[in-house]
């Protein structure tokens, strides 16, 4: 097993369609093997396939490509009322779409909409789309766990906090991860305060909701992965490199970092200083990395491989 370096606990965005020299020499320099692309690095159907190409030859078998929600690649597709069956034709077609481009890792579903007052999904629906994504070899991050549906927004760049009690959070925001918690290869948790549960920390980062719920009261070894820590809330309040480093400490297997390279480099910079002066300690960098081996080698990226 190779030494293990912050940088694979990094999950990054990248700028254009092409991978650029700079872009390939932060990506290897730095072991980093996840990225997610956004809409502004899709072309066409071709020019997604070579830069997802270029993106597994650089990071390696390991390598983790994930896609933000975009409608027609990663929408759910049919309704409520559709069942089981229908859930998991759908989650098969789009996974199958998305390995065709490259991909291996999906920004959905986001399982807050199963309570969603204003247009409800059934959560055995989602359940079932999840199942057919994975099926098909896409892992699937079911995404606003606990969903902030009774948030209260305060005026930004303030975080959002749901005061409930856990038993609150049990009868309705934690339903619809129940359904999926067993089979679900990935999670995120979002910038959301639950001060009845952790006052001080957003369950992104906080060793309460991640540490205590997921860990210990559900039993969950998936992959974690931190919301994004662009969220100018987060910005306000820790920056790139302390968000980064108390997302790990909660639990996190990887911290998502969309930005320019100088803030991604903040948070791998604070990584590297947190492992060095014993604030995170490298087994738990090593064991963040094998749930990312074990996704990745379940979830291997698509396309033709020789493509």
């Amino acid at each position: 097993m190779t030494e293990f370096h912050p940088g694979q606990l990094l999950m990054v965005d990248i700028q254009g369609q092409q991978l650029d020299k700079a872009t390939a020499e932060f990506l290897r320099k730095n072991q980093i093997r996840a990225v997610c692309l956004l809409d502004r690095n899709l072309g066409n159907e071709v020019e997604i396939q070579q830069l997802t190409h270029q993106l597994r030859e650089l990071m390696g078998a390991g390598a983790l490509i994930g896609i933000e929600p975009s409608e027609g690649l990663t929408a759910l597709g049919g309704s409520d009322g559709d069942g089981e069956a229908a859930g998991e034709i759908a989650g098969a077609q789009a996974a199958r779409l998305l390995r065709n481009l490259g991909f291996n890792w999906n920004f959905a579903p986001a399982l807050g909409a199963a309570i969603d007052p204003a247009r409800p999904v059934d959560p055995a629906y989602l359940a079932a789309w999840m199942r057919g994504s994975l099926r098909e070899g896409v892992a699937c991050c079911f995404t606003q766990f606990p969903s902030p549906v009774d948030a209260v927004v305060e005026p930004a760049p303030s975080l959002a906090s749901v005061d409930k009690s856990r038993a609150g959070l049990d009868g309705l925001e934690l339903q619809p991860f129940h359904a999926v918690k067993d089979f679900a290869p990935v999670l995120m948790l979002p910038h959301v305060v639950y001060p009845q549960i952790d006052p001080d920390h957003p369950a992104t980062l906080s060793p309460k909701v991640l540490g205590e719920i997921v860990r210990r009261d559900w039993a969950y070894d998936g992959v974690v992965i931190s919301d994004s820590l662009a969220d100018p809330a987060i910005q306000q309040r820790y920056g790139y490199g302390r968000a980064a480093v108390l997302a790990v400490q909660a639990g996190a297997d990887l911290v998502l970092v969309p930005g320019s390279q100088a803030e991604q480099r903040q948070a791998l910079e604070a990584l590297k200083a947190a492992f060095r002066r014993g604030e995170l300690l490298v087994w738990q960098g090593e064991r963040a990395r094998a749930r990312l081996d074990a996704l990745a080698s379940a979830y291997s990226s698509g396309v033709a491989d020789g493509a």
